[in-house]
């Protein structure tokens, strides 16, 4: 997908989320559009920042780092740019979604995925760090479906 149409595809999603109530109704609004489950996105909003819209990670190997409750690694911050809006929670919701359904388009609506999500793909190389990933984001996945978030 070329970077002006992404760009569309986000900002459409910010416009028309911005100013409203952050949380359940972001994950719902952001899952609906992008057809993915707002129970598998919470997850990973969990596991990678324990939903915190002010995560920052630096210790990547790469030297990239990763911004917001849904952790947006900066190699892809070329398509979704300004970095600034990704302080927005919806904005941050809508850039993962968008991430997860790339993945999904790549390896089917599946863990495997799910992991791609955290490791960008080449699960081959990265299959034990993906079979982590998928653990955590189920565990946090089945607390959410039984009521306990």
């Amino acid at each position: 997908m070329k970077k002006n149409k992404i760009n569309k595809i986000v900002f459409f999603w910010f416009l028309f989320i911005s100013g409203k109530a952050y949380g359940d109704y972001c994950f719902d609004l952001v899952a609906e559009k992008y057809y993915l489950s707002k129970e598998i996105l919470m997850a990973i909003s969990l596991v990678e920042s324990n939903m915190d819209n002010n995560a920052i990670n630096t210790n990547n190997s790469d030297g990239s780092k990763d911004i917001c409750h849904m952790q947006i690694n900066s190699q892809w911050f070329h398509l979704f740019s300004p970095e600034a809006l990704l302080k927005d929670p919806c904005y941050c919701t809508a850039v993962g979604a968008w991430l997860l359904r790339d993945c999904m388009t790549r390896y089917g609506d599946s863990w495997r995925a799910v992991a791609c999500y955290n490791t960008g793909g080449g699960l081959e190389r990265r299959s034990s760090q993906g079979q982590k990933y998928i653990r955590k984001v189920k565990e946090k996945y089945m607390h959410i479906t039984m009521g306990e978030y």
